[in-house]
């Protein structure tokens, strides 16, 4: 389905093509493997390793490329496992700019479901899941634990809560192993700094980030407090505060206009019937459309 949707953006002619991974607690390793090499040649895409340390090299044997112009990957602390793969690859391989939090989540290792019946005699004994290995980055560095740490870091509240793999007791350590024979592409190269530069200015100068900021001070101030009020009068006070400070900054967002950017909607169906951007298909429901929140958003 991405391939049909990057094919679809090549005969639009798009100027440059966002990849939204925040929020993507990952899947299928071998998805996460050809969706990334979408974006490139050809080329390895991640080690496993497993606790013999038998090592497997996952790869793009795909030389066709379904997209080929300027790139973000967006990411965040619920990026993980497979998106942190993605992510990982991407970036290693210098294909695209990846943007958002400190770092993912560190989800690097893998799993497996095994059913217990295979050792105990029970009827509907249930099924074990079983960390069997653990997964590298093409430049022999993991996840685990660490993360993918983007080129363009963005202010995020979820940096000051204890997200991770690394908050868990029993996580595994962060390990090395030897790096692959690869192409780098380098679309980034020479970029990432003026970006920053620019990016700093703009998290100065936005109203968005000011809030975002303001909500980082208070998430800090209520963690170093380490203290709730059980007091009902004084929570309904403190919940009533909450909204009407989300109420003045939806009205405040009100004020600035509409912007001047036009969203369509482009589903599978419409591609495979080949329908112009804006027109709508016979007896297809309409996506639905995930209006973020600057609110909730990371």
């Amino acid at each position: 389905d991405v391939a049909l949707i990057l094919e679809r953006f090549r005969k639009e002619k798009v100027s440059g093509v966002v990849l939204d991974l925040r929020r993507n607690g990952g899947g299928l390793l071998p998805e996460a493997v050809k969706l990334a090499g979408l974006f490139i040649d050809q080329g390895p895409m991640v080690q496993v390793i497993d606790s013999r340390r038998r090592k497997q090299v996952l790869q793009d044997n795909d030389t066709k490329i379904g997209y080929d112009g300027p790139m973000i990957v967006l990411v965040g602390k619920l990026s993980a496992s497979a998106s942190e793969i993605v992510a990982a690859a991407l970036q290693d391989y210098g294909r695209a700019l990846i943007v958002g939090s400190l770092s993912t989540h560190g989800k690097g290792t893998v799993q497996t479901v095994m059913p217990l019946n295979n050792w105990v005699r029970l009827p509907d004994s249930g099924k074990l899941k079983l960390t069997v290995s653990k997964f590298y980055r093409v430049v022999g560095s993991t996840t685990q634990k660490q993360g993918v740490t983007p080129d363009l870091i963005l202010p995020s509240p979820y940096d000051y809560m204890e997200i991770g793999e690394a908050t868990l007791p029993n996580s595994l350590e962060a390990d090395h192993t030897e790096k692959l024979n690869y192409r780098r592409v380098n679309r980034v190269a020479g970029r990432i700094e003026p970006l920053t530069k620019l990016s700093n200015e703009r998290v100065k100068n936005d109203q968005d980030f000011a809030y975002i900021l303001e909500d980082i001070e208070t998430l800090k101030k209520r963690l170093e407090d380490k203290s709730i009020s059980l007091n009902e009068t004084k929570r309904l006070s403190e919940k009533d505060e909450e909204k009407a400070k989300r109420d003045n900054r939806k009205k405040e967002r009100k004020t600035r206009g509409d912007t001047k950017e036009s969203v369509f909607d482009l589903t599978i169906k419409m591609i495979k019937t080949n329908t112009k951007l804006g027109e709508e298909v016979e007896n297809e429901e309409k996506p639905i459309r995930l209006e973020e929140d600057p609110e909730e958003g990371e």
